[in-house]
């Protein structure tokens, strides 16, 4: 019964405590406001700053976009270009093999003329055949030519292009800067 009764003569005090307690809290709410007030400013602020840049950065990627892809395409037709250069030379290759002996031949016709006057109808059917030979050496050395001259043009291109990948490439966001996300949100935890 003793217990009871000293449980009882606390209350009082249990209640000024309490009292005491509610008051302290009452001080300090507008303090509490004010901390979430600020902060909920500073988030909505570093939140606008982030829309406000977001038009900038997508407009940046459409701009590289747009950039970079058509030289993709300009790529793939260089390419498309430099495969046939190979064929072309082992047609040269083959047209050389072809004619090369046929002037042998020819020089040995003719060291035979000297000796046979009756060889000079082998002569001209040889003449007849490593002619148009020559015509297609020809031919085919001004193919090459033209090739090689459209080559450099295309290295030239090729060489253009990678300059302009490169000046493409500078212009990219560097990956290394905090985003605007990672700013906002370094606004938000205070890290700024």
């Amino acid at each position: 019964m003793l217990t009871t009764l000293r449980n009882i003569t606390r209350i009082p005090q249990l209640l000024v405590d309490a009292t005491h307690a509610t008051t302290e809290t009452a001080q300090r709410l507008p303090g509490l406001q004010r901390a979430v007030i600020d902060r909920l400013g500073s988030l909505d602020r570093g939140v606008r700053d982030v829309l406000a840049l977001l038009p900038a950065v997508a407009a940046d990627l459409e701009r590289v976009r747009a950039t970079v892809e058509p030289q993709h395409e300009r790529v793939a037709a260089i390419e498309r270009g430099l495969t046939i250069l190979p064929a072309v030379a082992a047609d040269l290759n083959s047209v050389r093999a072809t004619v090369e002996p046929q002037h042998e031949r020819v020089t040995a016709i003719e060291r035979s003329l000297a000796m046979l006057p009756g060889a000079a109808e082998d002569l001209e059917r040889v003449r007849n055949t490593v002619e148009p030979q020559h015509e297609r050496v020809a031919a085919i050395e001004q193919t090459v030519s033209r090739l090689e001259a459209r080559l450099a043009d295309l290295q030239g291109t090729l060489s253009l292009l990678k300059g302009d990948v490169k000046d493409a490439t500078e212009h990219l966001p560097d990956p290394d800067a905090p985003g605007p996300l990672a700013r906002a949100r370094d606004t938000l935890t205070g890290r700024s």
